[in-house]
């Protein structure tokens, strides 16, 4: 292979290299966005859910004896449920 040759290979190579990396760069930014709106997304659930397990905690404070399995159960679920949408959360920063 000649010189002349071998430059213009390289320069092919070059050039699919860089429209590669140029793609990738798109997708990054695509990426971004999506990842900022569902974070902001799950935030706001996270929040709503906040205020729930308030409210479900403050139940537990003053219920009646009758009604204590059914508020711990209540509580359980909503710590649960805010658990899961800390962890969905979290997984969101992590992309």
């Amino acid at each position: 292979m000649d010189r002349d040759e071998f430059k213009s290979k390289a320069k092919k190579q070059i050039d699919e290299l860089f429209d590669r990396i140029e793609k990738l760069e798109k997708k990054q930014k695509e990426v971004k966005h999506t990842a900022d709106k569902k974070y902001e997304e799950q935030l706001k659930k996270l929040q709503e859910e906040k205020s729930t397990l308030k409210k479900r905690y403050e139940e537990l404070e003053d219920v009646a004896e009758e009604r204590w399995d059914e508020a711990r159960d209540a509580f359980n679920k909503s710590a649960d449920s805010f658990q899961k949408g800390f962890n969905e959360l979290a997984s969101i920063v992590r992309l």
